[in-house]
């Protein structure tokens, strides 16, 4: 990016949740969730969004903000083992998860 221009970095996960657990995930997933809660630790979390397609009711996609790409790594760096605990909490509630990738946005 010029520098002088403003970005933001931005993650992007796809999830196909489990029949009955759609509540739940919301719960966890969304804007005021766990993992909202916990990206509020790190500097330069910018918000936490939570998708759910209208045709697919199952098929949810998180977008998760931060103000660059080094405040994500910084925040996973020193974060891990409760990133990865809370993951694996998680997992009985979804079939499918998928990285769809990571970008930075120009403002």
């Amino acid at each position: 990016m010029t520098s002088g221009k403003k970005s933001i970095y931005a993650i992007v996960w796809e999830y196909r949740v489990r029949r009955g657990r759609e509540r739940q995930f919301e719960r966890i997933y969304g804007p005021r969730g766990a993992w909202a809660h916990f990206f509020r630790k790190g500097r330069g979390h910018r918000g936490t969004h939570l998708y759910r397609e209208t045709a697919r009711t199952r098929c949810y996609v998180t977008v998760d903000l931060w103000a660059s790409r080094a405040a994500f790594a910084a925040f996973h760096r020193n974060h891990h083992s409760e990133y990865a605990r809370i993951d694996r909490q998680c997992d009985a509630l979804t079939e499918k998860e998928t990285r769809i990738g990571a970008w930075t946005v120009r403002l």
